[in-house]
């Protein structure tokens, strides 16, 4: 899931994140994505 997470003071930027889930605990976190073409990288499950 590609979401987008506001930054903290002083910034107002939105990051850009995607929502994954890790294999090995099955938990679910907030993974930066670094650039703005990265995201054309990511397939959605």
């Amino acid at each position: 899931e590609k979401i987008g997470i506001e930054a903290k003071q002083p910034n107002s930027a939105i990051r850009k994140c995607a929502r994954v889930q890790l294999i090995k605990n099955g938990k679910k976190i907030a993974a930066f994505v670094p650039n703005d073409g990265c995201l054309n990288y990511i397939e959605e499950n």
